[in-house]
């Protein structure tokens, strides 16, 4: 192969590495952003033609995953200073499942002349899988040697002091274009642009030292057909001696090189071009020739990762003393022996330092057209943060596993879809598994039918509204074939964008603490149904007493005895609720099904409820609603309830609205006040057994916390829904639906 002369070997080489790199690289230019360049793997990334070139950025990046990038090469263009934005897009190629994650770096390019920023440069790297192409591309820099070699000089002869053209050929009279009849005439009248002190010293220095004169690049302003041209020469000057030794004639020789002036400034502005993007790749680049690992290219960044002073034309041991001791020098050389490529992940390395780093790396030759190895290409990407990131991590995860076996729940983590990918070893002691069994599944084959339904809609909820989970649920032992109750708790693990990572929680044995509870219930329920008798009684006998001593006109000691009535009903109607829960929890609550108007019910209730409240006016609205078929007592013991809450809840307000409308083949009841409110954390489990706000708001209310435990349980066998919309300290709306007749 003819080896390259100096000034164009640097930027062959580099125009060579570009299209051989696995990184895309393009660079756009001017207010449109035109594409004046782009290598193979730039098209292949974004799905360009490879003569696409001249096209404007925004019609490569019109599509909506690339938006970002054409905003980000707009702003580099605008900005008044270096400007450098790095972009992660991930890419799906048509209907194809398979997607590919691309690095964007979108630098702009400053020209040192002016210091304002001349073009956008634009590199693609594909982070998820490194695979690299060999792409070259044809050698289309002009062999300037060849065209002087084989090239017509452009030849004038010229006498005396004062110079007469004796004669010129074809080459040169073209070149003139002053026409054929210039023989005879003084030189400088024919070209006049060309009498300059310059000329003339060059001209008179052959005559006086009798000396043939060279100038390589000489600069020439002339008109040519009244147009001005500036033309690059390459002059000799030869002297004619005569017998007696002195200068008869001049022969002046002249090439035209301007072309060849502009190709080489081209060049030079495409290698500065070229340097400038090296310099921003976020990849350290090195190009070694020959056996000796000689550097010929580098950019800035490989100083910063091989820790090393890396200086062009120095051989790599030169730089990095110790090399050979290292697995890397014998990687190099057997790439170059076998021309084969070589990559490595996590290669660990002290740099000068002292510091340890990690590198990926690889070794890539560069073959001449006898398909021997003449260079190594070696790209180098700093992945210290990244592996000691991972060691933390694994660490950590070490850490958490040791803590989670030492902990008498049962401990799981989820993905962020809500798919178990973690138990710790409790779990599997407990229900007698294998450590490799699947988590998710096993969690899901050991839940009881009855709560399958419930658990996966309550853990869904959860996942997809990225709430607090909390359940409780039975789990059947595949070894006993004994089921044991259980309380689950999750909480969502964030990143710093507040993106749901993954999941965390526990699962407590609370079998024997429901086991407490039944008992307790089992308690209440014969309790509640041997006071019930007398209290009937009492109240029957307080009645009595009332009446009698309104008869004998002792009004005073008669209200007396009718608070005291007061305070039976209350706690008649304690125990009723308690009866209820009772029932519910056998489930021997029944319902009487009849058929009546619900605007009737809803009217009739609210009728009595204005009666026995005198704080509080109960506004009501309705519209026909239609006849349902339930048990009126009991959906007329709902609506009661709601509105007693209502008004308990709201003490400094005046009013509770009460709205009965029909809404898609359901009568819809709502109950609105301006009390307290619930938080938004607790809403859930408003209907549960038991449960109560506690916001000190309610401090000195009396209640259980049974009255919508019962409510919810009547709609919800009445084939209904009940809900509630709640915000703190502006109050709450309960509301629940039931079927009309059709």
């Amino acid at each position: 192969m003819k080896p390259l002369r100096p000034q164009y070997k640097s930027h062959i080489l580099s125009t060579s590495f570009v299209d051989q790199s696995p990184i895309g690289f393009a660079q756009f230019f001017g207010d449109e952003l035109l594409l004046s360049y782009a290598n193979s793997n730039f098209n292949i990334f974004l799905g360009l033609q490879n003569d696409e070139i001249e096209i404007n950025a925004k019609s490569i990046f019109e599509n909506d995953q690339f938006h970002e990038i054409y905003t980000m090469i707009t702003k580099a263009y605008d900005c008044n200073d270096v400007s450098k934005e790095v972009k992660v897009v991930n890419v799906k190629h048509g209907d194809r499942e398979k997607c590919n994650f691309l690095e964007f770096v979108v630098s702009s390019v400053i020209n040192q002349e002016n210091n304002c920023v001349e073009s956008v440069s634009v590199v693609v790297m594909e982070i998820i899988q490194q695979n690299y192409y060999e792409n070259r591309l044809m050698n289309t820099l002009t062999n300037f040697d060849y065209i002087v070699s084989n090239s017509l000089t452009s030849t004038i002869v010229l006498t005396g002091i004062d110079p007469i053209i004796e004669v010129a050929n074809q080459k040169m009279i073209d070149f003139l274009g002053r026409g054929n009849a210039i023989s005879g005439n003084r030189f400088f009248d024919v070209l006049p642009e060309l009498e300059t002190e310059n000329v003339i010293q060059l001209y008179h220095r052959v005559f006086e030292e009798k000396k043939e004169q060279e100038e390589k690049e000489f600069k020439v302003d002339y008109f040519y057909n009244n147009v001005l041209y500036t033309k690059f020469l390459h002059l000799l000057l030869r002297p004619k001696l005569n017998n007696n030794g002195e200068v008869s004639a001049i022969i002046v020789s002249s090439i035209d090189i301007t072309d060849s002036i502009e190709t080489r400034e081209k060049l030079k502005k495409s290698e500065n071009l070229l340097k400038a993007f090296l310099d921003h790749v976020p990849v350290s680049i090195n190009v070694l020739e020959g056996e000796s690992f000689r550097y010929r290219l580098s950019n800035k960044l490989s100083n910063k990762i091989w820790g090393h002073d890396i200086k062009i034309d120095s051989i790599v041991e030169d730089t990095v003393s110790y090399i050979k001791d290292r697995p890397i020098y014998k990687e190099l050389q057997l790439v170059y022996k076998t021309g084969v490529q070589i990559e490595k992940r996590g290669h660990q390395f002290s740099d000068r330092n002292g510091d340890t780093k990690y590198i990926n790396y690889i070794l890539q030759p560069i073959k001449d057209e006898e398909d021997k190895v003449e260079y190594i290409l070696t790209l180098g990407y700093d992945v210290t943060n990244e592996i000691e990131y991972k060691n933390k991590l694994e660490a950590n995860e070490k850490r958490f596993k040791i803590l989670a076996d030492f902990m008498p729940q049962f401990v799981w983590t989820s993905d962020e879809d809500g798919v178990v990918t973690y138990f710790n070893k409790n779990w599997y002691d407990a229900f007698g598994l294998g450590v490799d069994t699947d988590p998710d599944k096993s969690f899901w084959s050991l839940m009881h039918p009855n709560f399958l339904d419930k658990v996966r809609n309550s853990w869904m909820d959860a996942v997809h509204q990225n709430s607090t989970y909390e359940i409780e649920y039975q789990l059947v032992n595949p070894i006993t074939n004994i089921s044991k109750w259980y309380l689950a708790r999750g909480k969502r693990v964030c990143n710093d964008n507040d993106e749901t990572e993954l999941w965390i929680g526990t699962c407590t044995d609370i079998d024997d603490f429901k086991q407490l509870q039944k008992q307790k219930d089992d308690f209440i329920g014969i309790a509640s149904h041997e006071l019930k008798t007398p209290l009937t009684s009492l109240k029957l006998y307080a009645q009595s007493v009332e009446i009698n001593l309104r008869k004998q006109g002792d009004e005073k000691n008669a209200e007396v005895v009718k608070k005291m009535e007061t305070q039976i009903n209350k706690l008649n109607k304690l125990i009723s609720d308690l009866l209820d829960v009772t029932k519910i929890q056998s489930g021997r609550m029944v319902l009487q099904d009849s058929i009546f108007l619900m605007e009737d019910l809803v009217a009739e209730i609210v009728e009595e409820q204005q009666m026995s409240t005198k704080t509080h006016t109960i506004i009501l609205t309705k519209e026909s609603a239609g006849y349902i078929r339930g048990d009126k007592d009991r959906i007329g013991q709902v609506l009661s309830n709601l509105i007693n809450n209502a008004v308990k809840y709201s003490p400094n307000a005046k009013e509770v609205e009460v709205n009965l409308e029909l809404i898609d083949g359901s009568a819809k009841v709502s109950i609105k006040d301006n009390g307290f409110g619930i938080p938004q954390n607790k809403i859930h489990q408003v209907f549960d057994q038991y449960f109560r706000v506690g916001s000190e708001y309610e401090q000195g209310i009396n209640g259980l916390g049974l009255g919508l435990f019962i409510c919810a349980e009547i709609i919800n066998k009445s084939n209904g829904q009940i809900y509630v919309k709640s915000e703190l300290h502006k109050g709450s709306t309960f509301c629940f639906e039931l079927p009309i007749l059709k």
